[in-house]
């Protein structure tokens, strides 16, 4: 049976805080708390990373540590107690700094609290119990950790959550959490016995990094075997989960030195991996309130905030979304299994896909807005050649009916022309799938106006030829009597 010689955990809050990094920054380093420059971070964060990946971390982003007025909020050893009965003490390690926070440039972060497992409650069960409990962020469930201020006062009673706000007080109202309560990160030590190429051995270790990982209560049916886990060596056992990470490592026999360090090495350097897979999960959550924000906005108003979405997303997997961030192949193999757990790749896909169809939207709309137009051109044109035909049938009926006498020529055209732009009015209103037909229709009303008055004419002209014979006789018989008289009056007497 397992049996831990050492314990210690982190709890973890993720959160994000927006664009607006260097305010941030500069909002919390006004108050109480430090930045830490790269040359002077604790040992295990920068020797394991590539240039590119400590870069990112301390020089682009920001490692900050506590100044001096939230250094000696807690003493070497503290109870953690839960409805009255105390669960079990925590200290807070004097290497560098038990409260971290690290900040991205481009909007997560990750507040993260270490101590050490201490007493008779130094087991599987009560480490794994212990930390269920601080990693609620709902008073009725989170065990709460005492804060003795003085010696003749009563210690204070404070749960991870109002340590969280307290701490993170100088940027309230920018920062909002992206999980439903803390992550742990854990690391047992156990002696030289514990030897993982035993599959009995595995099997109990599996549980417990599974246990720890999920930060799970004690009665939780733990996961035997499960893609999460790795096993590093025969003396290093790891897992990762969304809600936390767990190493499990035993002694080698050497007595000295390696093992001494062993703790701090897998409390910080197998740390790394699984805190950038975590900023990366901060930053793509941090950006999708925007997305589902801008799907709002009408297409017309929306297209910048579109566009920036876009250069915000490209900039996070050219800056942020590191490939590669270490040589050492069990850092790199973390890595690999950290975003895997983390759901960066998918969520990143997410997000481009619902960019996309934002744009395509957009797209999509300024077409209809251009056929639209398109649509208005051809009607305006339209109108214009039902004028046209107009004027030109009003005219076209004047200039017959000065050859019509069977009806009176104003009566004619005034028909004609008023029948005309009746019907041109009328046909406005019908729908563009009938255009031919409404074209057809007037063309041919224009036409019957054109027979109709040429029809007319040649009535009046084949009526009008008697008449005019009639009258052209009287007018030669006058012209002989005329003609008679004149001789007569010419005769000699």
């Amino acid at each position: 049976m397992l049996q831990p010689k050492s314990a210690g955990s982190r709890l973890l809050y993720p959160f994000t805080f927006g664009p607006d990094f260097a305010d941030c920054l500069a909002l919390l380093t006004a108050s109480a708390w430090r930045r830490v420059p790269r040359d002077e971070a604790p040992h295990g964060y920068v020797e394991v990373l590539q240039q590119e990946a400590a870069e990112l971390l301390f020089d682009k982003g920001a490692y900050l540590v506590p100044g001096t007025g939230i250094q000696n909020t807690f003493g070497n050893s503290n109870d953690v107690v839960f409805g009255g009965e105390v669960l079990g003490r925590v200290s807070f390690p004097s290497f560098k700094t038990p409260l971290e926070l690290f900040l991205s440039p481009d909007g997560a972060g990750v507040l993260s609290l270490g101590f050490a497992h201490q007493g008779r409650e130094l087991s599987c069960l009560g480490i794994a119990g212990l930390n269920y409990r601080l990693a609620q962020q709902y008073p009725k469930k989170s065990a709460r950790i005492l804060r003795r201020t003085g010696k003749d006062t009563p210690p204070d009673e404070l749960n991870a959550w109002e340590l969280v706000q307290a701490w993170l007080r100088p940027i309230q109202g920018r920062f909002a959490g992206i999980q439903e309560r803390f992550g742990a990160f854990t690391v047992v030590v156990c002696d030289e016995t514990v030897d993982f190429g035993d599959e009995a051995t595995l099997r109990e270790g599996g549980q417990l990094v599974s246990r720890l990982s999920r930060v799970e209560e004690i009665d939780h049916a733990p996961t035997a075997f499960a893609e999460t886990r790795l096993l590093l060596n025969n003396r290093h056992l790891s897992e990762f989960t969304v809600q936390g990470g767990a190493e499990l490592i035993s002694e080698q026999f050497d007595g000295g030195g390696f093992d001494a360090q062993r703790y701090y090495s897998a409390m910080n350097r197998h740390f790394v991996p699984y805190l950038l897979a975590l900023l990366q999960r901060g930053i793509l959550l941090g950006i999708r309130p925007a997305v589902v924000a801008t799907a709002s906005i009408s297409v017309q108003s929306r297209r910048p905030q579109v566009l920036a979405l876009r250069d915000q997303l490209i900039g996070f997997r050219g800056r942020a979304q590191l490939p590669v961030i270490s040589s050492r192949e069990t850092i790199s193999r973390q890595y690999r299994l950290a975003r895997q757990v983390m759901e960066v790749a998918e969520i990143d896909q997410h997000m481009q896909d619902a960019l996309e169809a934002l744009e395509a939207s957009d797209a999509s709309r300024q077409t209809v807005d251009i056929l639209h137009e398109t649509h208005k051109g051809h009607e305006e044109t339209q109108r214009i050649e039902l004028l046209i035909v107009v004027v030109y049938a009003t005219e076209l009926a004047h200039v017959i009916g000065d050859g019509i006498t069977i009806i009176p020529k104003l009566v004619y055209v005034e028909g004609a022309s008023l029948g005309t732009l009746v019907i041109a009015l009328l046909l406005l209103g019908f729908e563009k799938k009938v255009a031919r037909f409404r074209t057809a229709l007037l063309f041919g009303w224009v036409t019957l106006v054109l027979i109709l008055g040429m029809t007319f004419s040649l009535i009046g002209h084949s009526e009008g030829e008697p008449a005019k014979k009639e009258a052209a006789q009287p007018s030669a018989a006058a012209g002989v009597d005329s003609g008679e008289k004149r001789s007569v009056q010419s005769e000699p007497k």
